[in-house]
C-alpha cells in the first residue's frame, strides 16, 4: 500500500521512482497465471525472474490466492487504499508514480466486514495490525489515516508491483502482501485534493 505522497515515494517511501512494474494489459490474467505478466518469460523491464513462485501465498480464512484476488480486484473495478493522514496535507497525490491499492478483503480481515472507507484519527487501535498486513512502515498510521475507496481501477493503467517498487516489507514478485492480500498499482496516482 502507498504511503508516501507524491514527492516522498510510495508503500512507505521505500520505492524510488522508475517504471519497474509489470502490466496487466488487457486483463492480462488468467487461471494460473502469476499476475505480473512473465508466466513462463521475463518480463517487459527484464529485472523479473523468469518461472512463476513455487507456493502461492492465500489470504487467511478464504482459501484464495492474491492472484485470483486481483483478477477480482479488476472485475470489481475497484480497489482500496491505505495512506497516512499527513500524505494529504503534504502532497498533491498518493504516489509519486502510481496509487497502490488492495481490496476490501485485506481492510476488513483487521478492521472487520462493516468499515466505511474514509479518515481514522490518531491512536486507532488497529493501525498496527494494518500497517503490518499492508505492508507499511511501522508507525506510519499512528497519527491518523485514510482508507480511500477508488473506483473504475480497470481503466487506470493496473499493474502488479515489481522489486523497484518495493519497500523492505515487500515480498517479491508474485507473492502479494504480507497478510496475503492482494496489491495492485494504478496510473496516474490518486489526487489528495
Amino acid at each position: 500500500m502507498d504511503c508516501g505522497g507524491g514527492g516522498g515515494g510510495g508503500e512507505g517511501g521505500g520505492w524510488e521512482g522508475g517504471d519497474g512494474y509489470g502490466g496487466f494489459g488487457e486483463w492480462g490474467l488468467s487461471e494460473g497465471d502469476d499476475g505480473l505478466g512473465y508466466q513462463g518469460s521475463s518480463s517487459s523491464n527484464g529485472n523479473a525472474p523468469s518461472t512463476q513462485p513455487t507456493t502461492p501465498v492465500t489470504s487467511e480464512g478464504t482459501g484464495t490466492s492474491f492472484t485470483q484476488r486481483q483478477m477480482q480486484m479488476l472485475a470489481d473495478d475497484t480497489g482500496y487504499n491505505v495512506s497516512p493522514e499527513s500524505t494529504f496535507q503534504n502532497y498533491p497525490t498518493i504516489g509519486r508514480e502510481g496509487t497502490f491499492v488492495t481490496d476490501r478483503a485485506a481492510i476488513a480481515d483487521i478492521l472487520g466486514e462493516d468499515f466505511k472507507p474514509g479518515q481514522f484519527n490518531g491512536g486507532f487501535k488497529q493501525a498496527g495490525q494494518l500497517e503490518t498486513a499492508l505492508g507499511l512502515e511501522p508507525g506510519s498510521l499512528s497519527d491518523g489515516f485514510r482508507i480511500t475507496e477508488v473506483k473504475g481501477i480497470s481503466g487506470m493503467a493496473p499493474t502488479s508491483p515489481l522489486p523497484l517498487a518495493a519497500n523492505r516489507f515487500f515480498l517479491g514478485p508474485g507473492r502479494g502482501l504480507p497478510g496475503g492480500g492482494p496489491e495492485i498499482q494504478i496510473r496516474p496516482p490518486i489526487s489528495t485534493r
